[in-house]
């Protein structure tokens, strides 16, 4: 289900050229108050409404092939205050203006550009400056985030990718780094925290991987990272979890087979479990981990804070499980598009009430002025288009 090691760039190339594959990278910054950023940038991102077209056809929806992942460039960007959700962005980017520089770490997509870069001392630095457009907003949201730290040394670790296994690669652990981002003249985020920096990859579709539920968790105590993969499979065998702690150079040990206990979970609003609580038995003590703050909650993508502790040291962090069946499913799929910018078939009329800084959401859903008092309920109704499928208005004229 899954290969530990370093994605090389002759994988990437296939692999950006393989229909059903994908390739994203992952940082995430977080303090210990809960506030922090999580930057996703990938080619193919499964989880993108549409994306998933082998498994529809299945389904009994017969509508083109599987796209080629050079051809689905996207970039998300959440921001959290005090386990907050006040951003979210899940940006799809036309092909055109994307450079995917990757044996060089140069990033380009749209206005946004992130260059990864090793210096003297064997340190990398991360730097990512961002200029994004916000659905229904003419203030752009814009800034910077970086990220220092080692390189973790299972970069030397290379996997190859063959038969549809899904590569991880951690890149970078433990850092340190600061966000400053801004809406117009508001600052949305300006902290320091610890950081983490990885890469996902694979020649195959995410739900072809036989992959039934993943939970992914990092958290930074003082001196290291700990990072847990936990893998359940499609059908009969065995969970398979991973457990790799990275110290203050980035030399990684793995432990592979370890024993993850969920202790207490809770269930969603759309139906899927996520632990509350979880201890991973290995060699050594057990490492216990619970859930602070839900930030994001979906039908088949949870994204949820944690503190983590470890022979009495603990740390903030970032936890995450997918439910790699559950993507694309038809039903959901509407629901879906009211969070993705740039749908090749239209944004959804809703799309501003889901997307960009959560303060002045609904003044842009009715394209008021920045700034402007929101209408009420009633107001909002009358405003409304009698066609939100076209998402047009009949003030503006469109989105």
């Amino acid at each position: 289900m899954i290969q530990l090691g370093a994605i090389g760039a002759p994988d990437v190339t296939a692999i950006a050229a393989t229909a059903g594959g994908f390739i994203w990278h992952y940082l995430d910054l977080v303090d210990d108050s809960g506030s922090g950023v999580v930057l996703i940038w990938a080619l193919g991102l499964p989880f993108l409404p549409g994306v998933a077209v082998g498994k529809r056809r299945r389904m009994g929806e017969r509508r083109g092939n599987p796209p080629v992942p050079a051809d689905e460039p996207a970039l998300a960007v959440s921001v959290y205050r005090e386990g907050m959700p006040i951003h979210y962005l899940l940006q799809r980017l036309p092909p055109g203006g994307v450079v995917w520089d990757e044996p060089g770490d140069r990033w380009r997509l749209g206005e946004n550009r992130i260059t990864l870069t090793e210096g003297s001392d064997g340190e990398l630095e991360l730097c990512a400056r961002l200029d994004l457009e916000v659905p229904g907003s003419e203030r752009r949201v814009v800034g910077d985030i970086t990220l220092q730290g080692p390189a973790c040394d299972l970069r030397q670790r290379r996997v190859g990718l063959v038969g549809g296994r899904h590569a991880w690669a951690p890149r970078l652990a433990p850092g340190r780094g600061r966000v400053h981002l801004r809406h117009g003249d508001e600052t949305l985020i300006d902290l320091q925290g610890r950081g983490y920096l990885d890469g996902n990859a694979s020649a195959e579709p995410l739900w072809e991987l036989g992959i039934r539920r993943w939970t992914w968790l990092r958290f930074a105590l003082p001196d290291s990272e700990v990072v847990i993969y936990s893998l359940e499979p499609v059908g009969e065998g065995a969970d398979r979890a991973l457990r790799v702690d990275i110290d203050r150079c980035g030399r990684a040990s793995v432990q592979d087979g370890v024993r993850v206990e969920v202790e207490a979970r809770s269930r969603s609003l759309w139906g899927p479990w996520r632990p509350q609580r979880l201890r991973v038995h290995g060699s050594g003590p057990p490492l216990e981990v619970r859930a602070t703050k839900v930030v994001d909650d979906g039908p088949f993508y949870q994204r949820f804070l944690i503190e983590g502790s470890f022979a009495g040291r603990r740390g903030p962090g970032v936890g995450e499980v997918v439910l790699p069946g559950r993507i694309d499913t038809p039903w959901l799929r509407p629901l879906v598009r009211m969070r993705v910018a740039g749908d090749p078939e239209g944004d959804s009329f809703w799309l501003p009430l889901f997307s960009g800084p959560r303060k002045g959401r609904l003044r842009r859903l009715l394209r008021l002025p920045e700034g402007a008092p929101a209408a009420s309920p009633r107001a909002a109704s009358s405003r409304r288009a009698a066609s939100p499928t076209t998402g047009r208005t009949a003030e503006t004229g469109g989105t």
